[in-house]
């Protein structure tokens, strides 16, 4: 997260999940409930990424010996159901927090003020334009070692959307003059573009989701991402 985040200016990220168990992290200092789980980070970018604010809410919160439901933390301060307390770490609250999280959901946002380059793949490059919001959501069902995506996963493109350039993929040619604006990725693998495309363009950009459907649930290198799909075919 560290690496993209410093790619941008700045963002959000909203999480929710389940504890099956309570849950002690920060040495010992924070303890939660089991139960449903909510929290929110935002953040900046740039060399050094840093978090702005945070918050988590839970049923049942006990930091230092003190109970509450809501814990935030801004500049300077941190607040346990509005109240004045001890500063908390909350990078290490997310980072303990995730490993224990199961039916995890999460949205994030992020924003650049210049132009991105970004490598998708081997030979294959999309250029975010600036200023826009890049927006993605996901929905899983399981435990945390072992995660399913349960909904299409969705990436957004605010503005002009995303221009994709290739070298010698010549079933990406269809991109060439295309600017993407949503890609999604449903549980069975199945991948869907949308942009600016009309006839045969439109007509083209069907062609490469699917064969980006192929490749995802085929090619070895995206062997880690069939890791979190149900197989092609299941209900």
């Amino acid at each position: 997260m560290v690496r993209w985040a410093s790619r941008f200016s700045r963002g959000v990220v909203e999480l929710t999940g389940v504890l099956n168990e309570p849950v002690v992290v920060l040495g010992g200092r924070l303890r939660l409930d089991a139960g449903p789980v909510a929290g929110r980070l935002e953040w900046v970018g740039g060399p050094l990424p840093a978090i702005e604010a945070a918050a988590v809410d839970a049923d049942g919160l006990c930091l230092d010996g003190c109970s509450g439901t809501t814990l935030a933390v801004g500049p300077g301060l941190a607040t346990l159901d509005g109240k004045s307390t001890s500063m908390v770490r909350m990078d290490r609250v997310f980072d303990e927090l995730i490993d224990h999280l199961h039916d995890l959901a999460v949205r994030a946002e992020a924003t650049s003020e210049r132009e991105l380059l970004v490598k998708i793949a081997k030979g294959v490059e999309a250029t975010l334009p600036a200023h826009e919001r890049v927006v993605v959501k996901g929905v899983t069902l399981g435990t945390p070692t072992e995660p399913l995506l349960d909904a299409p996963l969705v990436v957004t493109v605010g503005g002009t959307g995303v221009r994709v350039s290739h070298r010698r993929l010549q079933w990406l040619s269809s991109l060439a003059r295309v600017r993407l604006v949503e890609a999604t990725l449903h549980p069975d693998g199945k991948v869907a573009l949308q942009g600016d495309a009309l006839g045969r363009r439109m007509r083209g950009l069907q062609r490469v989701s699917d064969r980006l459907s192929e490749v995802v649930r085929q090619s070895p290198k995206f062997a880690r991402v069939r890791a979190f799909l149900r197989p092609h075919g299941e209900g």
